[in-house]
């Protein structure tokens, strides 16, 4: 299982060394250099605000501005921690089977992940997996701190993307999928703060793109 990851590793880091920022990368950019750090960090991109991810961009303009090697080295980092993330996270709800490995296997081999990983800010965008793998991770095993902290990643996700909607229903597939029946009842207070946060998130996203349009 870990000869997969790393392999697959390998190929990714492989790509994202010999990629180069691309499309809003160079808006960043140039953001980061002509106004003030607010006007990047607190932006409504396309209807979306991610100022964590947009904050990142900001740091790595100033302080590096299109040298990308600080950049691959951040998304090789986001794209090891993602297919590592994953298959810890099965493996707790699981254990090694060949059904986790296999589950794993396939995700880390997912061609899909590639393009995003090796560009900026995509790459930046897929902390929302890493950070929701480390929820699962702990929900598996909850504790009396589980919902503080489940509510507390779900949040510092929102702040990269607002995909952390997406918390609530692929985590909670994961848990019924293991236990079934159980997922809820033996651990209800740390969904609590997902289906609120889901909610607020989903309330946000249609407010970003009602403010995008009316500007337009």
């Amino acid at each position: 299982m870990w000869a997969v990851i790393a392999l697959t590793c390998g190929v990714r880091l492989w790509v994202i060394a010999g990629s180069f920022f691309w499309q809003d990368d160079y808006i960043h950019i140039w953001t980061a250099w002509n106004a003030p750090a607010g006007e990047l960090i607190w932006q409504n991109w396309n209807g979306h605000r991610e100022p964590a991810s947009l904050a990142v961009q900001w740091v790595l303009a100033r302080l590096a501005p299109q040298v990308w090697w600080p950049a691959a080295v951040l998304l090789a980092v986001i794209a090891t921690a993602t297919s590592v993330g994953f298959w810890l996270m099965l493996r707790r709800w699981g254990g090694t089977t060949p059904g986790t490995a296999s589950a794993a296997i396939l995700f880390a081999a997912w061609p899909a992940l590639m393009v995003p990983q090796a560009w900026l800010s995509a790459g930046l965008e897929a902390v929302v997996l890493v950070v929701m793998f480390a929820a699962g991770w702990l929900l598996a095993r909850p504790r009396g701190w589980t919902p503080w902290a489940v509510g507390l990643l779900a949040m510092a996700a929102w702040l990269f993307h607002e995909r952390a909607v997406y918390f609530l229903p692929v985590l909670l597939a994961v848990a019924v999928f293991y236990r079934g029946g159980r997922a809820w009842r033996d651990n209800p207070a740390s969904w609590i703060p997902l289906a609120a946060l889901t909610g607020a998130a989903l309330a946000d996203r249609e407010r970003n793109a009602a403010a995008l349009s009316t500007s337009e």
